[in-house]
C-alpha cells in the first residue's frame, strides 16, 4: 500500500510540474520539456509545450513547431502554417529557419529574397546556407557572378562538414575558379566528400585514381591506384550513379583493378544502359551481339544498338546497317540497312554515303537507280577517298545536272 501511495505522489508531482511549466514556466523551460517529449516520439504532447514556448517568442520552438506541421508529427500536416512558423522563427534569428525560408525563395526562383535570407543564416555559420549562397555567386543567380566569393562560401560550408560544399571546393580547385588551380587540394576535398558519402565526389575520387598522372597529378596510375578507382566506382555504381556503373563495367571487362569478369561487366553495362547511358547501350549491344558475358542474342543486341544510335552513338547506326545488309542473325533487309546508312550519310559520313550509293547502284533498293546512287557516290567522293568515275562515265548530261543540283541543295541546307 505504501508503495502504491508513493507512485501516486510521484505521478501527481510530474503532472503538477508539467502543468506549472506549461502555465508559469518560461519559454525555455517549456521548450526543453517539449523537446524531451519530441525526442521520445511523443509528438502530440510535445507540440503542446513547443507551441506554448513559441508563443513566448522562443525561436527554436517556432522552428520545431514548423517542422512538425510540415511533416505531420503529432498534428495534421499543414504546410501553410509551417511556412508562417518558419518565417516567425527566421525573423527571430533562428538560423535553421532562415535557411528554410531562403531555400523556399530559391525554389520559387525569387533569388533576391533567397540571397537575403541565405546571407543572414550564412553569417551565423550555417553550412548548407554557405553552400547554397556560394552556388548563387558561382553561377551569377540573383547576384553578380563572383568566383572568389563563391569559393569563400563553399570553403566555409566545407570546413563545417557540408559534403556538397566539400565537393564544390574540389571543383573550384580543379577548374582554378576563384582560387589558383591545385589538383592535389582538389583531390583532397573530393576524397573528404566521398568518404562522407557524396555520390558525385565518389565518382570524382574514382576518376582521379583511375586516370592518375594521365589527367590529374595527385595520384599515379598503378595497380593500387586502379584498385582504389574500382573501389570508389563500385561504391558509386551500387548507389545508382550511371557513369560509375559504366566505368566499373569497363574495369570488369578489362580486368583493371579487379579480376576480369565479363558477366559482371555486362551487369553494370546494363544498369548504366537502363539509365540512358548511350555508350553503355552501345557496348551492351556488342556484348549481346558477340555473346560476351551474356548469351548471344541478336534481337537484344539490335534493341540496344538502336537505343545507343538514337542517343547519339553514330557507330551504332553503322553496325545496324551492316547487320541488316548482311543478314547477320536477322533476315536480310536492304531497305532497313539503307535507313540506318542514311542517318549517317546526311551527317557527311563518307562510308555510309558510299554504302548507300552501292545499294542503289547494285539495284538492291528496287532496281538499278543511277540518280540516287550517283548522288550519294559524288558526296562520298567529296567527303572521303571514294572514286566517282563510274558516274562520270555513265550519267547523261541531264542526269548529271540533276544530281549536281541535289548536291548543291544539300550543301546549302547544311550551310543554313
Amino acid at each position: 500500500m505504501k508503495q502504491f501511495i508513493t507512485v501516486i505522489i510521484i505521478l501527481s508531482l510530474i503532472i503538477l510540474g508539467g502543468y506549472a511549466a506549461y502555465h508559469y514556466g518560461g519559454s525555455s523551460v517549456q521548450f526543453l520539456i517539449g523537446k524531451s517529449l519530441y525526442d521520445k516520439g511523443k509528438y502530440e504532447l510535445a507540440l503542446i509545450f513547443i507551441e506554448k514556448a513559441g508563443e513566448g517568442g522562443h525561436a527554436e520552438a517556432l522552428y520545431y513547431a514548423a517542422t512538425m506541421y510540415e511533416n505531420g508529427l503529432g498534428v495534421e500536416e499543414n504546410y501553410d502554417k509551417a511556412l508562417d512558423l518558419y518565417q516567425e522563427a527566421a525573423d527571430l534569428g533562428n538560423a535553421e529557419a532562415q535557411y528554410v525560408v531562403g531555400h523556399n525563395y530559391d525554389l520559387d526562383e525569387d533569388y533576391e529574397n533567397a540571397v537575403l535570407w541565405y546571407q543572414k543564416t550564412a553569417a551565423q555559420g550555417h553550412a548548407e546556407a554557405c553552400n547554397a549562397l556560394g552556388y548563387l555567386y558561382d553561377y551569377g543567380i540573383g547576384v553578380t557572378e563572383d568566383d572568389k566569393k563563391a569559393f569563400g562560401l563553399y570553403l566555409a560550408g566545407a570546413e563545417k562538414g557540408n559534403i556538397v560544399a566539400q565537393y564544390n571546393v574540389g571543383m573550384m580547385y580543379e577548374e582554378g575558379e576563384g582560387i589558383e588551380q591545385d589538383f592535389v587540394k582538389a583531390f583532397e576535398w573530393f576524397l573528404k566528400s566521398a568518404e562522407a558519402g557524396d555520390l558525385d565526389a565518389q565518382y570524382k575520387t574514382a576518376s582521379y585514381y583511375y586516370d592518375g598522372l594521365n589527367t590529374y597529378p595527385p595520384v599515379s596510375q598503378s595497380d593500387s591506384g586502379l584498385a582504389k578507382a574500382a573501389e570508389w566506382y563500385q561504391k558509386a555504381a551500387d548507389r545508382g550513379d550511371a557513369e560509375s556503373q559504366y566505368k566499373i563495367a569497363i574495369m570488369y571487362g578489362n580486368g583493371e583493378g579487379v579480376e576480369k569478369d565479363l558477366a559482371k561487366a555486362a551487369l553494370y553495362y546494363e544498369k548504366a544502359a537502363n539509365q540512358d547511358n548511350a555508350y553503355a547501350q552501345y557496348v551492351l549491344g556488342e556484348f549481346y551481339n558477340k555473346g560476351l558475358g551474356v548469351e548471344k542474342n541478336m534481337a537484344t543486341a539490335i534493341e540496344w544498338y538502336q537505343k545507343a544510335a538514337y542517343n547519339g552513338v553514330a557507330d551504332s547506326f553503322e553496325i545496324l546497317a551492316s547487320i541488316y545488309e548482311e543478314g547477320e542473325g536477322v533476315p536480310q533487309d536492304y531497305k532497313k540497312a539503307a535507313e540506318y546508312y542514311e542517318e549517317l550519310a546526311y551527317e557527311e559520313d563518307s562510308f555510309a554515303q558510299f554504302r548507300l550509293a552501292s545499294l542503289y547502284l547494285e539495284g538492291k533498293l528496287g532496281g538499278h537507280d543511277i540518280i540516287n546512287g550517283c548522288y550519294w557516290l559524288y558526296l562520298a567522293a567529296k567527303y572521303g577517298a571514294y572514286d566517282a568515275s563510274y558516274c562520270n562515265k555513265n550519267l547523261t548530261a541531264a542526269q548529271k545536272k540533276s544530281v549536281e543540283q541535289r548536291i548543291e541543295d544539300f550543301e546549302s541546307s547544311e550551310a543554313d
